[in-house]
């Protein structure tokens, strides 16, 4: 979840690991549709939180935005994915 400058840092880590790892990236910025990050096509809006499938991870630049996202999903018990470089 998010799309913007902290995504571009996190999904990069990410293919590092598994260039090839089906990834569905989603923003609420409604400008953002049909752009591509790093050849990952970004679908906007987010949509309801219980209605998103497989690992998540919140790459959301501000540190509130993202403790809420994780909060929502939590309470859907979703399971988030960790992410490091």
């Amino acid at each position: 979840i998010g799309a913007g400058g902290h995504a571009k840092v996190v999904l990069d880590a990410l293919l590092c690991c598994d260039e090839h790892r089906v990834v569905d990236m989603r923003d609420d910025n409604t400008a953002l549709q049909g752009q591509c990050l790093w050849g990952r096509s970004i679908q906007t809006p987010i949509g309801p939180v219980d209605k998103l499938q497989g690992a998540i991870h919140v790459a959301i630049g501000s540190n509130t935005h993202r403790l809420e996202w994780v909060e929502r999903l939590r309470a859907y018990q979703h399971t988030l994915l960790t992410i490091m470089h």
